[in-house]
């Protein structure tokens, strides 16, 4: 299982124009993954192999998520279906 979130501070992984704030996603963020670590510690102690990364930036945005599933899935899903 792969899980992950950042902080929430903003970085060029959220690729915003130069100027953009994004406190709202920052904080959405912080939440996420407070929640995260939460369901991440849960499953490891249940025996369920996580995958559990914490980025140093990204503030809830789609470049966030973009990075995310690229590095989903060359590190958990494509090693599990042999791609």
């Amino acid at each position: 299982m792969y899980a992950a979130a950042s902080g929430g501070a903003q970085g060029e992984v959220d690729r915003l124009p130069p100027g953009f704030g994004n406190v709202t996603g920052g904080l959405i963020e912080s939440i996420v993954l407070s929640n995260t670590r939460k369901f991440a510690d849960a499953a490891a102690a249940a025996g369920v192999p996580v995958a559990f990364v914490v980025r140093p930036e990204g503030s809830h945005t789609w470049g966030l998520f973009e990075s995310e599933v690229q590095e989903s899935w060359n590190t958990v899903i494509g090693p599990a279906l042999g791609a």
